[in-house]
């Protein structure tokens, strides 16, 4: 597997282009020094056909414009504080700045937007630039060129957002600060809503009459009047401009009551602000950024609620923000990973394309292992390898769809991979050698379920169940032994079912010498035989209950009684042991005890010699 990683990862290395970092990382000085070599290596470029002309012609642009885009400096954004920090303001001037601070959150939308577009471009042209073929490197200057571009534009960008997010959040404070000094001419907006309001229906009186000229003109020629087309265009235009009267008295009668902390009638106004939004022939971002503009600053104080209906109308209309937050959350790259955006909703798709697979993979698994009960004709160890081998295949397959989902690239996956399997393999070895092992064992037949196995003499058990990684085995305590796969192909197993269930068990006792031992033989099988209780083979030829001397010891003689047995039983030779003392003792044969003769000799001389603590000699 590292091996097949360390091939991608090369091949990968080997094919196509690196991105330039030199045309857009580095000091603005550096960069036109770049800029400089390359333009006058352009000048002495001869163009051999039409087609390398405008090539050549679209770098020197764009090396034009990666110079203009090294001296950008974001515009300064200023306020007219004139009319600020007096005892009354006018709410002209204040709805000025309003909409001033407004076009800034507008125009910071519309980067913001525009970061995502750049992206994708950026994205392309990795992907071109890495992936250019030996027949296309005449184009390599040119992507090159294009990529430094977007990207000086991307940094252009984000240092306009992070400092017009500061100027914002200036005018913010700066409205909080001076909004009670406004003086606002409640009663004029309330005329003007009012007299909008009326215009706003005869316009839309006016679209039901230009809509039924529509219908007669269409009935009878199938196409409309460049007159009445232009007469639609017109209403819309007034529609949309008188909306945005009718919004801004709303938004002015709204900052009223936010000034007098009229919660109530300030959410009121908001809902109908949002209205209007709607209302318009397609969006108008400035308009939108006003409303946006409007929650950031009442926001805080939609926690003094009063009312049970008022918070009933908050809790609404924080649902429909938290709803148009997470639409525009989702929307929004979270993070950039090989010039590739990588969105919210790519991260949701992803989860839900895995949490599929893994669905799909149990669905499967749970169908394979019911196909046993309607094959008859295949094994269970058979089944238990397809339906565990095709699950993890349906899950390998389920995480690339989902990688891919994410617009992230498999060969830079795979050198990902590769690289990351060199450390992985030492911290995960053990379970690659236990997964390995499992495929090996499911696919011999050494091993099956039902199996009755001992594993060094220290697990004894029925198979239960093989897994990919581990092997259960159930003993006769009705204990589980949970056994890695790894041991099982390791260490010394004994199979005690492998191809029959029949096997013979030894029970050895003992007798004392000068014991009749036909006797003792023949007493002791048909006991054996005669014991109908103790479950064994007696009538098969060749497996009848048969007794062997099997050691002839210092003061024993031991002999083995063997039998033929059906399955697992341990209880088997207990009973027979049992029923042997029984048959012993019932025939008064004495059971052997260890003997010891001493023989005490007496020395020739006489006499008893001993020895001190030095080992010398001497007469006792």
């Amino acid at each position: 597997m590292k091996i097949i990683f360390v091939i991608l990862f090369i091949a990968n290395m080997l094919h196509g282009a690196e991105i330039n970092p030199k045309l857009y990382v580095g000091e603005p000085t550096e960069l036109n020094m770049y800029y400089t070599q390359m333009q006058q290596a352009l000048e002495k470029i001869t163009p051999m056909d039409e087609t390398s002309k405008e090539r050549l012609a679209t770098e020197k642009l764009l090396l034009l414009k990666l110079q203009q885009l090294t001296k950008y400096k974001p515009t300064t954004i200023t306020f007219n504080h004139d009319f600020l920090n007096k005892e009354s303001i006018e709410q002209e001037p204040f709805l000025q700045l309003f909409n001033h601070i407004s076009k800034t959150l507008e125009k910071r939308q519309n980067t913001q937007k525009n970061r995502l577009t750049i992206q994708e471009k950026l994205s392309f042209l990795k992907h071109r630039i890495e992936n250019l073929v030996e027949t296309k490197k005449e184009n390599l200057r040119l992507y090159q060129l294009q990529f430094a571009y977007y990207k000086l534009m991307q940094m252009r960008d984000e240092a306009f957002i992070k400092y017009s997010t500061t100027i914002i959040n200036e005018g913010q404070e700066l409205i909080k600060l001076n909004l009670n000094n406004v003086k606002f001419n409640t009663k004029k907006n309330k005329i003007d809503l009012e007299k909008t309001d009326e215009k706003l229906k005869k316009i839309d009186t006016k679209f039901i009459a230009l809509n039924l000229t529509k219908e007669r003109e269409l009935l009878s020629s199938e196409t409309i009047s460049p007159k009445l087309e232009l007469n639609f265009k017109q209403n819309t235009q007034l529609k949309n401009n008188t909306l945005k009267v009718y919004f801004d008295n709303l938004l002015l009668l709204a900052l009223y009551e936010y000034q007098e902390k009229h919660i109530d009638l300030l959410l009121t106004k908001q809902q109908e602000m949002r209205n209007v939004l709607t209302n318009f022939s397609e969006e108008d971002e400035l308009y939108t950024a006003k409303y946006l503009l409007l929650k950031n600053i009442s926001g805080s104080e939609l926690d003094s609620i009063d009312s049970i209906d008022s918070m009933m109308f908050t809790i609404k209309e924080k649902i429909e923000t938290m709803y148009d937050d997470f639409r525009a959350y989702i929307k929004k790259p979270l993070f950039i990973y090989d010039e590739n955006p990588i969105l919210a909703s790519n991260i949701l798709n992803a989860i839900f394309i895995i949490v599929l697979g893994f669905i799909i993979a149990k669905i499967y698994h749970k169908q394979f292992i019911k196909l046993h009960n309607r094959r008859k004709d295949m094994s269970t160890i058979s089944i238990k390898v397809i339906a565990n081998f095709g699950s993890t295949i349906i899950i390998a397959v389920a995480f690339l769809i989902a990688i891919s989902s994410m617009g992230l690239s498999l060969a830079n996956f795979a050198v990902i991979a590769g690289a990351l399997s060199i450390g992985m393999g030492f911290a995960l070895r053990g379970v690659v050698s236990n997964y390995v092992a499992g495929i090996v064992i499911m696919s011999e037949k050494n091993i099956r379920l039902g199996h009755f196995i001992s594993i060094d003499g220290t697990f004894v058990g029925k198979v239960m169940d093989i897994g990919l990684r581990a092997t259960v085995l159930r003993s006769i305590d009705n204990t589980h032994f949970i056994i890695p796969n790894s041991d099982l192909i390791e260490k010394s197993v004994l199979n005690l079912t492998l191809e029959s269930r029949v096997r013979r068990i030894y029970v050895p006792f003992k007798i004392a010498y000068g014991s009749d031992i036909k006797k003792i033989t023949k007493l002791i099988v048909n006991a054996v035989n005669g014991a109908t209780h103790i479950k064994i083979l007696r009538e098969i030829e060749g497996r009848k209950p048969n007794i062997w001397v099997h050691n002839m010891g210092e003061s024993f003689i031991e002999l083995e009684l063997f039998v033929w047995i059906e399955g697992y039983r341990p209880s088997t030779k207990s009973n027979l042991l049992i029923l042997i003392h029984e048959t012993l003792i019932a025939h008064q044969i004495k059971m052997p005890y260890p003997q010891l003769d001493i023989h005490l000799k007496k020395p020739q001389s006489g006499k008893l010699l001993s020895k001190n603590f030095l080992g010398e000699t001497f007469d006792k």
